[in-house]
């Protein structure tokens, strides 16, 4: 619970040091690009590295089946958003900030992890690192090629779009940096418990530069205005992601009655908040920065509404 509350802490009092210091100082919200950017070479980079080389390769191989779900998952979610973009004829950078949005909105790389260890233990916490296992190169590799897509005229050609895509350092480094650390746990390469506390600062930094950043370009005005448009994007999360990962459960073999510890994990992961990434590949790909703060962050508070219902999931079902 102390670290949960402390992560809480951190992110939240990130966001409004950055929204202080934007009201104080207009001309710093142009910095967040490159604040994002420093963020993903010099942070986020280093900790895939360090998070997959202290992952045993065992836990690679078992957590096959159940790393899938997400995958899966933001597919699904993410042609679901599609859909009702169109149905609200969104333009097509809002389109893409809306995919984004759902394809990372049922995971919790952070949240749910404490979430799962709060209410199921250490177990829960294990089924919960083994869920997110794939996530990270789903996101650098499929998300944010999604983003760039979107990013440029529909009539570019693909070829080109490709190009850049594999031609882009913020998504090629972190990729090259959990290559490395999955080579290092193969290769049975002992992880040196000294790297434990910088690998947890670092993912500290992430999280509150990221906030902080989002802090910058945060207006409460648009945030409001934008209440409506995210409401589609609400019900994908908390019924057709919960149910759809549900059903993925008991096709892979993960059913309340064969593991009820794993399928209350999906259960919880599936309607945890929009991931910060969200934000950066919407920011980098310039297809709507203030728009995909005010998701993000309507999406993280409405989290704390459904804390008491899934207390209840986990204790009675």
């Amino acid at each position: 619970m102390r670290e949960f509350l402390i992560f809480s802490l951190l992110i939240y009092g990130s966001l409004f040091t950055g929204y202080g210091i934007q009201r104080l100082f207009s001309r710093s919200s142009s910095r967040a690009p490159l604040l994002n950017r420093i963020l993903i070479l010099l942070s986020d980079s280093p900790t895939m590295l360090l998070i997959y080389w202290s992952i045993s390769w065992t836990n690679f191989v078992a957590g096959l089946r159940i790393g899938l779900i997400p995958l899966f998952l933001g597919v699904l979610l993410g042609a679901a958003a599609f859909g009702a973009a169109r149905l609200k004829k969104f333009e097509r950078q809002r389109t893409g900030v809306y995919i984004v949005a759902a394809m990372v909105s049922n995971n919790g790389m952070t949240l749910g992890g404490f979430l799962c260890l709060l209410l199921l233990g250490t177990e829960g916490l294990k089924y919960s690192q083994m869920y997110v296992l794939y996530m990270v190169p789903f996101i650098y590799i499929v998300v944010f090629s999604i983003g760039r897509i979107f990013s440029v005229p529909s009539g570019e050609r693909f070829t080109q779009v490709l190009k850049a895509i594999a031609a882009n350092s913020f998504t090629l480094i972190p990729l090259a940096c959990v290559a490395t650390g999955i080579i290092l746990s193969n290769r049975e390469i002992a992880f040196p418990a000294f790297l434990d506390v910088p690998k947890t600062i670092l993912v500290y930094v992430s999280a509150g530069g990221y906030s902080f950043s989002f802090g910058l370009t945060l207006d409460f005005k648009d945030l409001v205005k934008n209440i409506r448009a995210s409401l589609p994007l609400l019900l994908l999360k908390y019924f057709l992601g919960p149910a759809a990962g549900a059903l993925f459960a008991v096709v892979l073999g993960f059913s309340l009655r064969a593991n009820p510890t794993a399928f209350k994990v999906i259960v919880i992961q599936a309607v945890m908040p929009v991931a910060l990434l969200s934000v950066v590949i919407a920011r980098l790909n310039n297809l709507g920065d203030r728009f995909a703060v005010s998701l993000w962050l309507i999406n993280t508070l409405s989290t704390a509404l459904i804390f008491p219902l899934l207390w209840v999931f986990v204790r009675y079902v």
